[in-house]
């Protein structure tokens, strides 16, 4: 089997990463053609990879049957910022998405940014508590 593919926006692929092959599509690649950065279809990532047969290959077509298993969204009410957050702050926000099941309120969805999310666990507003990290003058609203 042939699992060379030419490199070319938009194209799905499969691609080697941390010991494991991933369903991925091609977003844009480099000048030189050395790199592609890609989506993960299934986890939302999106990453450089190297282009070559050993990290970026022909996805079987048995793979195409399943849909995306992920969509892109953000948390409503948490600021886009691009001020450098503290990376003690990073880990805290990591840790409060780590949780293995949420509840999980859509308040809307636009074409380019995708859904507005409330996620919950236990009763506690997943929101409230990353704005509070985020922003610590804020005040909840849960």
């Amino acid at each position: 089997i042939n699992f060379f593919i030419r490199a070319q926006v938009n194209r799905l692929c499969a691609c080697y990463h941390e010991g494991r092959w991933f369903r991925c599509r091609i977003l844009q690649i480099s000048p030189d053609f050395s790199t592609a950065t890609v989506v993960y279809l299934d986890w939302g990532m999106t990453i450089p990879m190297q282009i070559g047969p050993e990290y970026i290959r022909r996805l079987p077509n048995e793979f195409y049957i399943e849909p995306a298993c992920s969509i892109m969204c953000h948390l409503d009410g948490i600021p886009d910022t691009n001020d450098l957050i503290p990376s003690n702050v990073v880990a805290e926000c990591i840790a409060l998405l780590s949780e293995n099941e949420y509840d999980v309120i859509v308040n809307g969805y636009d074409s380019i940014t995708g859904g507005k999310v409330v996620l919950s666990v236990n009763g506690r507003i997943v929101n409230d508590q990353i704005r509070q990290l985020l922003v610590p003058n804020v005040s909840s609203t849960g």
